[in-house]
């Protein structure tokens, strides 16, 4: 039973990995693509590319921050 437990454990792990790198990738994949729509509407060579990928990955990581808080919180729930 034990085994099974830390099966279950690492399977959970590595999907919250795996979802948190998800994560952060679809936002600076929308921030530079967003930027690279607003470079071609003005004409402008990269500068909204840049300023896309910069508020992506801020994005990207504070998404991270809000599901961890929601995650380890959950897991306080259960404890107590």
């Amino acid at each position: 039973m034990k085994k099974d437990n830390n099966y279950r454990m690492v399977i959970q792990a590595l999907a919250l990995l795996t979802q948190l790198g998800l994560v952060v990738l679809a936002n600076i994949a929308v921030g530079f693509f967003l930027g690279r729509l607003l470079d071609n509407v003005l004409h402008m060579d990269s500068f909204f590319s840049i300023i896309g990928i910069i508020l992506g990955v801020l994005s990207g990581f504070y998404s991270v921050y809000r599901l961890v808080i929601k995650i380890s919180g959950d897991e306080n729930d259960d404890i107590s």
